[in-house]
């Protein structure tokens, strides 16, 4: 599995948080965790950056473009005593996609666009 998750989505569920981070377990068999949300945005541009580190991952969201901590919408602070178990050690590879939940067009028939203005990988020092 391996993977650190920042989504947005309803999952089919137009009531439910659409806010979501997920982290996807480094051991087989060990179930996922996540932490869900919801905000409104105050523009048109958001910051969503996880800081991964070997025994937790900081998970955030903000509005603009950012490189500091202000006008933060969501956060998340995922940290276990069983780290190993939950938080991959390794590198692992960088995807950026945007859905079809279950394939389906948006339902208002309007078209979805995400512009990446900037991708940073910054390795710990």
């Amino acid at each position: 599995m391996d993977e650190i998750d920042i989504e947005f989505a309803h999952w089919g569920n137009a009531e439910a948080d659409y806010g979501n981070y997920t982290i996807w377990p480094a051991k087989k068999g060990t179930k996922e965790t996540s932490h869900t949300f919801k905000f409104t945005l105050n523009g048109d541009y958001t910051t969503q950056r996880f800081t991964w580190k070997s025994k937790s991952i900081l998970c955030q969201s903000l509005h603009g473009h950012r490189d500091d901590n202000r006008e933060e919408f969501g956060s998340w602070l995922f940290k276990l005593e069983k780290y190993l178990d939950a938080i991959a050690q390794q590198p692992m590879p960088v995807l950026l996609n945007l859905w079809l939940f279950q394939g389906h067009s948006p339902f208002d028939g309007k078209e979805v666009e995400i512009i990446i203005n900037s991708f940073k990988f910054i390795p710990e020092k």
